[in-house]
C-alpha cells in the first residue's frame, strides 16, 4: 500500500465508538460516524486503485 495507514483510521473509528460506550448516541453522532466509516471505506478502495495503476505501470517509481 501507499504511505497511508488505513489501519490507523480504523483504530480511530473503533476508539471513537469505545469512548462513547454505555451511552446512547445522538442522531447527529450516528450520521457523523456513518460518514467517517464511508470515507474510510472509500479511502481503502482508492488506495487499491492507485496500487493497481502503479503495478500496471511497472511499479514504483512510476516512469
Amino acid at each position: 500500500m501507499c504511505g497511508i495507514s488505513t489501519p490507523a483510521g480504523i483504530r480511530s473509528a473503533r476508539k471513537w465508538l469505545k469512548d462513547r460506550r454505555g451511552r446512547e448516541l445522538s442522531a447527529e453522532e450516528i450520521v457523523h460516524y456513518g460518514k467517517v466509516v464511508t470515507a474510510l471505506g472509500e479511502t481503502i478502495r482508492l488506495i487499491g486503485d492507485v496500487d493497481g495503476v502503479i503495478e500496471v505501470n511497472g511499479g514504483w517509481p512510476v516512469k
